[in-house]
């Protein structure tokens, strides 16, 4: 009996650590990287001085700030699906935003038509953000 429960529980974690290594290779084949993102205004719009950035961490969470003007400080989650990555704002600190980018080269280009934009600044299809090598 003891070598059947053993045995589960080995098969039990190979299984958790390969999920665990297919979601990191899932996030890896998107190009997406962790880190910090800036948005690079369209000098055309409004606030183009404002300092929005977006920071993903590695737990899947995320965070971000509209720039001096903003006093909301945004908190929430984040999913990779194929070439997207989907930001679900926690709606327990504040607003239930969700927004979409395409992930391409070090860059997320805003997807207006599955997204809900922000609270200050009104991010226009195909604008992006980029990442920031700290």
């Amino acid at each position: 009996m003891f070598k059947k429960m053993k045995c589960f529980g080995i098969m039990g974690m190979m299984l958790l650590l390969l999920s665990a290594c297919g979601a990191a290779s899932s996030e890896a084949d998107s190009g997406f990287e962790c880190g910090t993102y800036e948005y690079d205004f369209n000098y055309d719009c409004n606030f183009s001085d404002a300092d929005f950035k977006i920071k993903f961490e590695d737990d899947g969470t995320y965070t971000y700030y509209e720039g001096d003007f903003s006093s909301y400080y945004a908190t929430g989650t984040y999913a990779i699906d194929g070439e997207y990555i989907e930001l679900t704002d926690d709606p327990d600190e504040g607003f239930q935003l969700k927004n979409v980018y395409r992930i391409k080269d070090n860059q997320l280009e805003y997807v207006s038509s599955r997204s809900s934009n922000y609270i200050y600044i009104d991010v226009q299809d195909g604008q992006t953000f980029s990442l920031i090598k700290e």
